[in-house]
């Protein structure tokens, strides 16, 4: 767990994570990465980090951790693949077909520097 604000990083919390039979063998409670990220999270609220938004990358997308955000409010942002379904006005369609209909509008330039990371393009104002 990494927290990063202006131009200060802080490493909040870790825990390596073993994979099932390994842990068995060392008789180990066994925890999915997806279990840790969730652990990993409420760790970090405990100690009153407020962050703006949670990023992570597609594969820690789970409705389990996408659940736990938003029952605590938090805005989170997540690379996602275009055939993730999603839910729309009480229908779910590809994200790739959504994205069909979005208007150029709907869209603000951002050029901003997180981290080593320099974002340069368009971002949706709101969903």
């Amino acid at each position: 767990m990494f927290y990063h604000h202006g131009n200060q990083s802080l490493p909040l919390y870790f825990q390596l994570y073993l994979k099932k039979d390994v842990a068995e063998n060392l008789d180990l409670w066994f925890k999915t990465q997806i279990q840790i990220a969730v652990d990993l999270l409420r760790l970090s609220l405990l100690v009153q980090v407020n962050p703006e938004a949670v990023v992570f990358d597609a594969w820690h997308m789970p409705k389990e951790l996408r659940d736990f955000l938003r029952s605590r409010g938090l805005t989170w942002v997540s690379e996602a693949k275009c055939n993730r379904l999603i839910e729309i006005n009480e229908s779910w369609l590809q994200l790739k077909n959504f994205a069909r209909n979005l208007s150029k509008s709907e869209f603000h330039q951002i050029d901003k520097q997180l981290g080593e990371k320099r974002y340069n393009g368009l971002v949706k104002q709101r969903f």
